[in-house]
């Protein structure tokens, strides 16, 4: 049986890169790392975002923001390179789609100028969109959608997205519920309330909604309990994936990986999956959470996609299996470690517990969890 501990053991012992100073450079190890997002009310987000990946692990940061979110930031924390990119008083009336336009060339400008590895898109946004999500919009660069980004996140664009840059979306259910919505704004769903995530049935449901909508768009739900969902998957595939001898484990103690594979039919050379993931988190709901998984997601998955490109590629069922393997272990491991990060945090300050005390735990339950190299190897003399 695939258990949760050996998905982790392999992210630490296949994807997380060591350390090696002798032809390292910034990016090398941590790559580069943009956030797309912020407004003159969501300040936090884009920054939570930011330093989430940073703490995860990347060598830089960049955030491209909203003129006054960008100061604000700037005057919290220098280690980010922070890039006013837009201003929110151009966003309204007759110069909206002059300024959009001048946001939406500069971002991509950035994102291709600094080599960046992959985006963030949505933390913090707001409602102005001063940043459409579009087809390509950064090149062959993995990207992470959350928040205000799902609503400019229409099925074309999203049917241009894929798993193999790791593109992948991270709503709560009441965002999932928004996203199922079709133009006629139905939903399988009458409303939120009526998912009921630990219901195999509805789970299906939300899988061919998925598959019908986003294609290869991956999407995370976030919750109590997480649920992983990869629409399109080629047949037998999954099997393969989460069945790989390393994630395999035998014993008593250890917490086996649950998955749903549903067939769409006989004709069909594609399934669809979901892998739930149940890490523990905390019971205080404070804000920001969501906004450091997004970092630490982009991280993970850029280290993901490396390991894949670093690998020969060969096209046999095996690679593209191991290929899935190292995603789906990647994401479990990025909900893990915020998880415990929260858990820590809350065993020390109850209910006080905000998002910068989860941040504050991320470094020292990565290197409790994930760390490749051992503490001896890291200072040489």
């Amino acid at each position: 049986m695939a258990s949760l501990g050996k998905m982790l053991d392999h992210m630490r012992d296949v994807i997380v890169p060591k350390l090696r100073t002798d032809t390292a450079h910034k990016g090398s190890h941590g790559g580069k790392i943009a956030i797309v997002g912020g407004s003159s009310v969501y300040t936090g987000a884009p920054f939570f975002a930011a330093y989430g990946a940073a703490r995860a692990g990347a060598d830089l940061v960049h955030v491209f923001t909203e003129a006054s979110c960008a100061n604000a930031i700037k005057s919290r924390s220098g280690d980010l390179c922070t890039h006013a990119v837009w201003d929110e008083t151009e966003m309204r009336g007759e110069s909206a789609p002059r300024a959009r336009a001048r946001a939406e060339d500069d971002a991509k400008r950035r994102v291709r100028d600094f080599r960046v590895d992959a985006v963030v898109v949505g933390p913090g946004l707001g409602q102005l969109d001063p940043v459409r999500t579009s087809v390509g919009m950064f090149g062959d660069v993995t990207t992470v959608f959350d928040a205000d980004a799902f609503r400019t996140l229409t099925d074309e664009a999203a049917r241009e997205l894929n798993l193999a840059r790791g593109d992948i979306a991270t709503p709560n259910k009441m965002e999932l519920w928004r996203m199922l919505r079709n133009d006629s704004m139905e939903s399988p769903f009458g409303s939120v309330k009526e998912i009921d995530l630990e219901n195999v049935e509805h789970r299906e449901i939300i899988a061919r909604e998925l598959a019908s909508r986003f294609r290869t768009l991956s999407v995370l739900v976030k919750g109590e309990t997480d649920y992983l969902f990869i629409p399109f998957i080629p047949n037998g595939i999954a099997t393969r994936a989460l069945t790989r001898p390393e994630f395999l484990e035998f014993g008593d103690d250890s917490v086996a990986v649950e998955y749903d594979i549903f067939v769409d039919d006989e004709q069909s050379e594609w399934d669809a999956v979901c892998v739930r993931l149940p890490f523990r988190g905390a019971p205080k709901r404070c804000g920001g959470q969501g906004d450091i998984l997004s970092g630490v997601l982009a991280v993970f998955l850029m280290w993901a996609r490396r390991t894949e490109e670093s690998n020969l590629t060969d096209g046999s069922a095996d690679y593209i299996a191991s290929k899935y393997a190292d995603y789906i272990a990647a994401v479990a491991a990025a909900c893990y470690l915020v998880k415990a990060s929260a858990r820590a945090a809350y065993a020390e300050l109850g209910r006080s517990m905000q998002a910068e005390d989860v941040l504050a735990r991320v470094a020292s339950q990565f290197s409790s969890r994930l760390e490749p190299d051992q503490p001896l190897e890291r200072i040489e003399y």
